[in-house]
């Protein structure tokens, strides 16, 4: 009885080491597992990051040059003739109306040349707008 007691625990002992060894590699290999998420995780969130800077970047520049632009002496001039009709000395404003009417020219000789001026309707020019190549 002595020996069947002797070869009971030699014969657990090794299975319940055996045992503990998988639970220390299975908790080792979820715990490794998990750290490379999280550290995928992060590097994702990195390059996200790094493109948002980038296209704010881009949106800084852009603004830049708007900037510089609108403090510029040709856009202030430019908005000043717009909004406020100023002019330069010397400048004169021209008002152009558009043209209410189409003009053909006759073929004849060179120095001879006739202009006819035709009188169109709305739906013509519209007719014309789409349909003529």
């Amino acid at each position: 009885m002595a020996m069947e007691n002797k070869k009971e625990k030699g014969f657990w002992l090794p299975r319940i080491v055996l045992f503990l060894g998988f639970v220390v590699i299975a908790l080792i290999s979820f715990a490794i597992f998990k750290e490379n998420y999280r550290k995928r995780q992060i590097q994702q969130e990195i390059t996200s990051l790094q493109k948002e800077v980038e296209r704010i970047q881009k949106d800084n520049a852009n603004l830049s040059d708007k900037l510089a632009y609108l403090g510029s002496s040709d856009y202030q001039e430019k908005e000043a003739k717009d909004k406020l009709n100023l002019q330069r000395p010397g400048e004169a404003a021209v008002i152009m109306q558009p043209e209410q009417a189409k003009t053909q020219t006759v073929a004849g000789e060179e120095a001879s040349r006739q202009e006819i001026i035709v009188k169109v309707s709305n739906p013509e020019k519209w007719l014309d707008y789409f349909f003529k190549y």
